[in-house]
């Protein structure tokens, strides 16, 4: 009782285990090696390392190795450099979640401001603000289409600050509709634009004439795919709270996932991460160029999706209704308005008006086959994307109404015990 709450806010499946196991119901000594590795997979998270904790009875059988976990598979991706502690930054996003769920926003603010879990240094922490405000962004190309359309530099900031004081723009919101607006703001627009400027920079480095270019590229490529994928997702599905993860979830929705139920928008990521890491070894730049542009537009898909998910779930939604739903379906619409707007401005404008939160029109007032055939037009101009990545049946012939069922609050229940547990967890820290 004194250990396993503390995991929570580390590890949620983890967590579920070794509650299962050692509080809920009967230990067998047979259980201890799996134990064991379900403790120490929260080691890092819980600021332990392997050597402080040693080895049971000396048994050099159960000793763990730090630097081997740290480059360890994420999402099958195997990197080259020890980035699990940028990996570590969704568990920032995790106990965010956590404290608003709690309504402690306060904390969840501090958290997002200052961070907590990746660590740069002994002293120094990454956090999500300090990605959200980068000045590096602007080597992403498309990084001016969304300042351009926003009007703004630090819009995904200003977005997440006004949600978080109840600014103008959020002065009636529920607590529900607030968690969700921070948390998928931090996941669909500043994680996926962080993420970018990882893979725009190795290109940038394999390009230039410094000494050090090939180990500056391989290091930002890795980033790439610790910010797209996080530490939480393991080999583990649906214990991830990023992009790579949310993908998943979209699949199963619109009939785009392999038989192994991975994603096939995250199988090509995959194969495109291992081809950029391959070119950046042999420092074929060009290729490096090409395989980036393969991959950004396969970011937006779990983004389209999830969009088109919630307008059908919000198609009938009263004005004003405070489910989170509706903040759900606004925030990942507007990661991808700026992208949608220069493929088709006229589409743009409908799916924009529909998607909106206020107070005064229901949302998805037009309803939701307008807004899907509006999705579907503008994806026909993105380069890229192919209306089979979003929906097998191309969405316009899928009469199935995906979005219909309580699959997407599966970790509601879960995000309760969550949030007990951490407040072991943070007085313990």
């Amino acid at each position: 009782l004194s250990v396993v709450p503390l995991i929570a806010g580390c590890n949620p499946s983890a967590y579920a285990e070794l509650k299962s196991i050692l509080i809920d119901g009967e230990y067998h000594a047979r259980y201890f090696s799996h134990v064991l590795k379900l403790l120490q997979s929260s080691y890092i998270c819980l600021g332990l390392s392997c050597s402080e904790i040693g080895a049971y009875k000396n048994d050099i059988d159960f000793l763990c190795d730090d630097k081997e976990a740290a480059l360890i598979p994420i999402g099958g991706y195997i990197p080259k450099h020890d980035v699990s502690e940028h990996a570590k930054i969704d568990i920032d996003i995790l106990q965010i979640q956590i404290f608003m769920n709690m309504r402690a926003y306060g904390a969840a603010k501090d958290c997002y401001m200052y961070g907590r879990n990746s660590h740069r240094s002994d002293d120094e922490r990454r956090s999500l603000q300090q990605f959200a405000n980068s000045v590096y962004l602007g080597v992403i190309p498309q990084y001016s289409t969304y300042t351009q359309y926003f009007d703004s530099f630090d819009y995904s900031d200003a977005m997440i600050l006004d949600a978080f004081d109840e600014g103008p723009f959020f002065t009636s919101i529920s607590s529900d509709q607030k968690t969700v607006i921070v948390v998928k703001t931090l996941q669909h627009m500043v994680m996926r634009m962080y993420a970018l400027r990882g893979l725009y920079d190795a290109v940038e480095s394999c390009m230039s004439e410094h000494s050090s270019r090939k180990e500056k590229s391989e290091q930002s490529w890795d980033e790439a795919a610790a910010f797209l994928i996080g530490s939480l997702e393991g080999d583990r599905r649906g214990d991830g709270l990023l992009l790579y993860s949310f993908a998943n979830e979209m699949c199963e929705f619109f009939n785009t996932c392999a038989e192994s139920g991975q994603a096939l928008v995250n199988k090509k990521l995959i194969t495109q991460m291992y081809a950029g890491q391959a070119e950046v070894e042999s420092g074929n730049c060009n290729a490096l160029q090409k395989t980036v542009d393969t991959i950004v537009p396969l970011l937006l898909i779990p983004s389209i999706q999830g969009s088109l998910y919630y307008a059908s779930r919000n198609d009938g939604m009263d004005a004003g209704s405070p489910e989170a739903d509706r903040a759900a379906g606004y925030v990942l619409t507007k990661a991808i308005l700026p992208i949608l707007n220069i493929a088709d401005h006229g589409s743009t404008k409908t799916i924009e008006k529909n998607m909106d939160f206020t107070n005064n029109v229901p949302p998805v007032y037009e309803g939701q086959e307008i807004v899907f055939e509006a999705f579907f037009k503008a994806v026909e101009n993105i380069d890229g994307i192919d209306c089979n990545d979003i929906d097998l049946s191309c969405g316009l012939d899928n009469k199935k109404n995906p979005a219909k069922s309580s699959a997407s609050h599966s970790s509601a229940g879960r995000l309760v015990i969550l949030a007990l547990a951490t407040i072991l967890f943070l007085q313990h820290s």
